[in-house]
Formats: C-alpha cells, structure tokens, sequence
C-alpha cells in the first residue's frame, strides 16, 4: 500500500476540503432530502456553487479589463 500511493494526487486534498467547506457554508451542511433526492440535491448544490463561481470571476474580470488606465502628463 505504501508503494501505491500517489502523494501528488494527495497534495491536492487541501483545495478539495477548501471547496467542500465553502459550499458547507454557502448552501448548509446537511441534505434535506432523503433516498434518490439526496444525491441531485448534492449534485445541485456543486452545480449552484459552479455557477456562483463563474460570475463572481466573470465580474472581476470585466471590471479589470473595463477600467481605462490612469494617463498622468508630466
């Protein structure tokens, strides 16, 4: 076993418990639904996280590209 494991795919845990966290904070921590419904509801909440994501980034960055840049004439 210790000869298997990866530690580059290991390396990677910390960004995976950081999203996990922030989408526990967002939407909540627990499944309110039960049986098959859990799993959407879970699936819906990474995809709704996805989302917020994206728009955030989106905005940030047309804000930077829509700035003019400062001329100072000296």
């Amino acid at each position: 076993m210790k000869r298997q494991f990866d530690w580059e795919m290991y390396g990677q845990r910390s960004k995976t418990e950081t999203v996990f966290s922030v989408i526990k904070r967002m939407f909540g921590s627990g499944a309110t639904s039960h049986t098959q419904m859990r799993e959407k509801e879970l699936v819906y909440r990474v995809l709704a996280y996805n989302c917020h994501r994206t728009c955030v980034i989106s905005y940030v960055v047309l804000v930077m590209i829509s700035r003019k840049p400062i001329l100072t004439n000296f």
